[in-house]
């Protein structure tokens, strides 16, 4: 009978250590795709207000918030794996899934050096507008695979987002409008499931 009791405990204790894994992953990718949409997505709205001269910024100062936007949400990456927040679950879906997308945004950061290379040699920006929506497609593939791992509904819905966001982003390069789109689709693809993800960190997403 202590044998099984103590079997019961080790067992009990064993999942209780997988459940807080893979709220922390969980816990993880939603701060990271929160920060990420907030602060890119109003980067584009700040690029765009002055694109389409609802407000007149000198070159200084946009670069300036640009570079601004960029290192803050570098902080936030150093302020979420400093409080430990960097944990990855365990599972052969849950390591797929972290795969996909780690690997997802290493592909997107080797797009973004070809493109910003490339654009620079040709001194064409049309160039760099190709890289959101390789970068969108690129997302949908990645949520898409969540979604067939996880099995949720709103998680295929962010998918398609994502995907009808890198068809509406090519379609209207190289229109003014551009960047008002790219931050509708990072705050409602990626600032919102980022909320919604930290929201139900205590039960699977």
């Amino acid at each position: 009978m202590s044998t099984d009791i103590h079997t019961a405990k080790d067992d009990l204790a064993f999942l209780k250590s997988v459940v807080q894994a893979g709220d922390q992953a969980q816990l993880t990718g939603g701060a990271i795709f929160l920060a990420a949409g907030t602060l890119y997505g109003l980067q584009c709205l700040v690029q765009w207000a002055d694109a389409a001269e609802l407000v007149s910024l000198p070159q200084s100062v946009l670069l300036g918030l640009v570079a601004a936007f960029n290192l803050g949400f570098i902080a936030a990456m150093i302020a979420i794996f400093w409080r430990g927040l960097g944990a990855l679950a365990s599972g052969t879906g849950a390591r797929a899934l972290n795969g996909a997308f780690i690997g997802i945004g290493l592909a997107t950061l080797a797009v973004a050096l070809v493109f910003a290379i490339v654009a620079a040699r040709q001194e064409n920006m049309v160039i760099w507008m190709l890289y959101p929506v390789v970068a969108a497609a690129l997302q949908g593939a990645g949520w898409f695979a969540a979604a067939a791992i996880r099995r949720r509904a709103w998680i295929g819905l962010v998918a398609a987002g994502w995907f009808a966001a890198a068809i509406a982003l090519g379609l209207i390069i190289p229109s003014v409008h551009f960047l008002i789109v790219l931050a509708v689709a990072l705050f409602a693809l990626m600032a919102l499931p980022g909320w919604v993800m930290i929201r139900q960190t205590s039960r699977p997403f």
